[in-house]
């Protein structure tokens, strides 16, 4: 799947680390090299595309997408 077209730089950086399975924030963050600040930003500019899904516990994971 590709990332959003309209999303900033470190959205599309953690767009590329996140997986179908949630992940807690801070292993994103890890995975993707970026400050925890930032990562929430981009995953909540992800979120608000529908491009990612929230869970339980700071878990966030790619959202299906419609065929």
């Amino acid at each position: 799947a590709t990332p959003p077209v309209m999303v900033s730089e470190s959205a599309k950086a953690v767009w590329s680390k996140l997986e179908a399975d949630a992940a807690h924030i801070d292993d994103i963050a890890a995975r993707a090299k970026l400050p925890s600040t930032t990562v929430s930003l981009a995953l909540l500019e992800l979120e608000l595309a529908g491009r990612v899904r929230q869970s339980a516990g700071g878990r966030y994971a790619r959202a299906p997408q419609p065929l």
